[in-house]
């Protein structure tokens, strides 16, 4: 089956994990046990 290749899969992806980051870490408590988020884009 012929696929497409598409360059700009990875950026896009890279870009939603940098975001989906920048967001989890602002909640970061040093000693603190993990805690499930949930976010909202």
């Amino acid at each position: 089956m012929p696929t497409l290749n598409d360059q700009m899969a990875r950026p896009k992806y890279q870009a939603k994990s940098a975001i989906l980051h920048i967001k989890e870490t602002k909640y970061v408590v040093t000693g603190k046990n993990p805690q499930e988020l949930r976010v909202a884009l």
